[in-house]
């Protein structure tokens, strides 16, 4: 869902690409103007293939209902195999996309924070371990990283710049689209090195509620 997006927004601004994909036939429509590697992000020599001769890798990586077990920890193995890569590679800069419910040190979370953190527990609680685990691994390395939370993602194009907040989500939901532009902005400015903003389109539910 957020993958296309970043594609197209990083085309857009004239990066050179290279995408991972189980499954080729799902990037058929960026095969003529993207490099693709075929394979499992879970092989650490696939990922080695994929990161050569790159500045920057972003990951928005996320469990497949059809994977079963085999699904579980994802994140945590993926990011492991990354940072490994990177450090082959002197790659500096990591940015991945994140929960909002994943907890950092300084979040200062107000009611709205709280009832994300509170479903995800509930109804994610496995999903939820795995990405908080992936935090615990940027936290303990020595790359430039930028770990970034959302909400609910719709896959809707970007219609205006996203809320951002280093406290607590500020919305309930975000467009992937205002997703893929914040990433790619962050890709040139740096902003939030080793930092989880949270991400939030604004007017979507819950997004009255005050956030810092």
């Amino acid at each position: 869902m957020v993958g296309g997006y970043l594609l197209e927004a990083a085309l857009q601004r004239g990066y050179r690409v290279r995408a991972l994909a189980r499954n080729p036939a799902k990037l058929a429509p960026f095969s003529s103007r993207i490099t693709i590697i075929t394979g499992d992000a879970r092989d650490p020599a696939v990922v080695r293939e994929l990161v050569q001769g790159s500045d920057v890798v972003i990951s928005a990586l996320g469990p497949v209902k059809a994977d079963g077990d085999a699904s579980r920890f994802i994140n945590t193995t993926v990011t492991r195999n990354v940072l490994e890569a990177m450090s082959s590679e002197e790659i500096s800069l990591y940015i991945a996309v994140s929960g909002a419910a994943v907890v950092m040190p300084d979040d200062a979370r107000n009611l709205l924070g709280w009832w994300i953190r509170t479903l995800a527990q509930i109804g994610l609680r496995s999903a939820l371990q795995d990405k908080q685990a992936e935090y615990a691994l940027l936290a303990d390395s020595n790359v430039d990283w930028i770990l970034v939370r959302c909400p609910l993602i719709d896959p809707e194009p970007w219609d205006s710049p996203p809320l951002v907040s280093l406290k607590t989500p500020p919305a309930f939901r975000l467009r992937a689209g205002a997703l893929a532009n914040f990433i790619m902005e962050q890709v040139q400015t740096q902003s939030f090195i080793r930092q989880g903003p949270f991400l939030g389109t604004p007017g979507a539910q819950g997004s009255g509620l005050h956030a810092d």
